[in-house]
């Protein structure tokens, strides 16, 4: 065989030629390497492996082996490095070297992308160390992992676990104590976590005298800080960092949070649409959307009782939706997705819920998409005037959840005081069985779920009776929230003239 080597050296750029001439064939290799692949001892990865201890190594090892076979390509790279970890500049760490030997058959695109691949191992590794180093971080790690899939029960222990070791340890609670304080309580406060109904007063305050104290600390390490500085540069820190902060104005999120504040103590509109301008045009974190999108929701709300701005609100709802903002893990929340369809249908824009209700129905958590459907189909056949559909649709869709099965009972309830003459002693018996059904259900449902449901039921025996001067009681008492349009309506249709 008759071989030939070319070499051509450049400044910044390496190229070798081979050219393999046989008597069968003749083969040309050309390979074109940046300089970067054969300097692995300056790489990243080789800068982190240098700064590993024995035990570390060690751990690494059995990292690797969880994440790769035996015989993965990046199990093999990394025991070959193993092998020389006490001598990490040895020739056979060379990149070339390394391919040659250990991967002749993979191309170059291949190499590099093997390699780029061992790095994010090694740093997942350093990741978890250091995770593992401090008890609580790993606590809070687990809360967080429980509390973003609704795993309550234990997130709650944990939480509560971290606050007895804290409140009962010797030591006095640092900087890094009270932000582990603030994250869970902050975390459980800001979640779907229902613990925040029964304890948000001690959570939320809790939140906010931790998040106090790390400031007062931190703020007064740091301006010492500074102070100590400044005597050795010769130079004024502190002074300057206070002159700096009395002429910045507040970050936008300082703004932001003002401003829900204002919402919520002083509504207007100004500061509505100053919010939802923020919300358009910048790219809030998903939790301040989130924050932002359910106080002006909330001040929607209160205008649309008023038949003000409620195409705003649904376009605002599906904006949230479409953002992300709204939606908890790529699903939409069952009860928002049916109260969507019920603004609509209360304001008349039927073909907008049917719309809505094809569109996100996909986007339901599946173990009660079905129920959910049901209802919105029944609100829907509802708003249309089509009590015998709904009557028939009731009838033969049966529905599990207490709480989704509790506001169709509501709407069967409707339907037949349509249907029937309001004498009927029919009505009162079936009124009567809602009534037996919602005690049977009653530890499965919310504490105010269940108030509003009692409260429909006994304005709708008094509509039965024709008690007009009760009812107007009742309805001004602010008591009957659940269908109290409708309430209203029918009561105006019973009062003497």
């Amino acid at each position: 065989m008759c071989e030939i080597s070319i070499r051509f050296f450049f400044t910044h750029r390496l190229f070798v030629c081979f050219l393999e001439y046989s008597q069968n064939k003749a083969i040309l290799t050309l390979l074109l390497l940046n300089n970067t692949l054969f300097t692995l001892h300056s790489s990243k990865l080789f800068d982190i492996l240098r700064k590993l201890s024995a035990s570390e190594w060690k751990g690494l090892k059995k990292f690797t082996q969880i994440h790769y076979t035996e015989n993965a390509d990046q199990h093999r790279l990394f025991m070959h490095i193993y092998k020389y970890r006490n001598e990490l500049d040895h020739k056979h760490l060379e990149a070339e070297y390394c391919w040659q030997k250990l991967f002749p058959k993979l191309k170059e695109k291949s190499f590099r992308n093997l390699l780029s691949r061992l790095q994010p191992v090694v740093e997942d590794y350093l990741v978890w160390e250091q995770i593992k180093k401090d008890k609580n971080q790993y606590r809070i790690q687990l809360f967080e992992a429980y509390d973003d899939r609704g795993i309550d029960k234990y997130a709650d222990k944990i939480a509560d676990d971290i606050r007895i070791d804290l409140s009962s340890s010797d030591h006095i609670l640092d900087a890094h104590d009270l932000l582990i304080l603030h994250r869970i309580n902050h975390s459980q406060y800001y979640s779907d976590n229902p613990i925040k109904y029964k304890r948000g007063q001690e959570i939320l305050t809790g939140a906010m005298e931790s998040i106090h104290r790390v400031y007062e600390i931190l703020r007064r390490l740091y301006e010492t800080e500074m102070y100590s500085m400044s005597q050795i540069k010769n130079e004024n820190w502190l002074s300057d960092w206070r002159k700096k902060l009395d002429s910045q104005d507040p970050c936008i999120s300082t703004q932001i949070a003002q401003a829900l504040y204002e919402l919520k103590t002083e509504p207007s509109h100004a500061k509505y649409e100053y919010l939802r301008d923020k919300l358009y045009k910048h790219s809030l974190s998903k939790e301040m959307s989130q924050l932002v999108l359910a106080y002006l929701l909330h001040f929607l709300a209160v205008l649309n009782r008023k038949g003000e701005l409620i195409q705003e609100r649904l376009d605002l709802i599906v904006y949230g939706l479409e953002k992300n903002t709204l939606l908890d893990k790529g699903t939409i929340n069952p009860m928002r997705y049916n109260a969507i369809i019920d603004i609509a249908c209360h304001d008349g824009r039927i073909e907008w819920a049917k719309a809505f209700a094809y569109k996100w129905a996909e986007y339901l958590p599946e173990k009660e998409r079905d129920d959910v459907l049901h209802l919105g189909q029944i609100l829907i056949l509802f708003a249309e005037s089509k009590y015998d559909e709904c009557l028939h649709y009731f009838m033969s869709h049966p529905i599990k959840a207490a709480k989704i099965d509790s506001v169709a009972r509501r709407y069967y309830l409707q339907c037949i005081y349509e249907l029937y003459d309001r004498s009927d002693p029919f009505l009162i018996e079936e009124v009567n069985k809602t009534a037996a059904h919602l005690r049977y259900n009653k530890d499965k449902l919310s504490r105010k779920h269940y108030s509003n449901m009692s409260d429909f039921l006994q304005a709708y025996r008094i509509l039965l009776r024709g008690k007009t001067s009760e009812l107007s009681e009742a309805l001004d008492s602010g008591k009957v929230r659940f269908a109290k349009k409708w309430i209203e309506k029918k009561l105006e249709q019973i009062a003497p003239a």
